[in-house]
């Protein structure tokens, strides 16, 4: 019963549909982006994977479309799991920060 609870919870996962929060003000710079929260005045940076990452946070691509997307876009020499991983890192992060929310 614990392992369907779990593939439950993977796929809920991969179905989550991240987006930027609109009260960051963010710049790209080439092939990476800086991120500014004028409400505290941090700033983030973010490398080339993780500023195409950002841009798909829009509400419409769910965190497996964002994988698929860096799977094809980048040869990174990791596995598609390993991806995966990375893009929740980001979002997990990116919430934490404020950058990313996640719709309920």
């Amino acid at each position: 019963m614990a392992e369907t609870s779990s593939i439950n919870s993977t796929v809920a996962v991969a179905a989550t549909k991240p987006r930027r929060n609109p009260g960051f003000i963010w710049r790209k710079m080439g092939a990476e982006a800086v991120l500014f929260n004028p409400s505290n005045n941090e700033t983030y940076m973010l490398n080339q994977t993780a500023t195409v990452i950002w841009e798909l946070c829009d509400d419409a691509h769910s965190l497996e479309d964002i994988a698929d997307a860096i799977a094809e876009r980048f040869d990174t020499g990791k596995g598609r799991e390993k991806i995966f991983q990375d893009v929740v890192t980001f979002v997990t992060e990116g919430e934490r920060s404020g950058y990313i929310l996640i719709s309920d």
